[in-house]
């Protein structure tokens, strides 16, 4: 099966460990990913995001549960000020 760059979508929830993406596309099952993350003035803020697909919420839009395998120290100030505004 090819690999697929580049497929852009939005991080439409949050939590410590998962986050639920909605895309133009959706992912095989249990497919591993590689994820980039941007702030809001599209500046990355790192490409070293690593999950698993682990649910399928909406064929229509696609939208899906990534489960993250692998989180870099740099995203998580900007993380955690998200989640401290999700629980605040």
């Amino acid at each position: 099966m090819p690999e697929i760059w580049g497929i852009g979508g939005a991080i439409t929830k949050l939590a410590p460990n998962m986050v639920e993406i909605h895309s133009k596309v959706l992912p095989s099952p249990l497919a591993n990913l590689r994820i980039s993350l941007y702030d809001p003035d599209d500046h990355e803020i790192t490409d070293d995001l690593y999950g698993k697909v682990v649910a399928y919420l909406s064929e229509s839009p696609p939208a899906f549960l990534v489960h993250f395998t692998s989180v870099p120290r740099k995203p998580r100030p900007f993380w955690a000020k998200f989640l401290g505004a999700i629980l605040n």
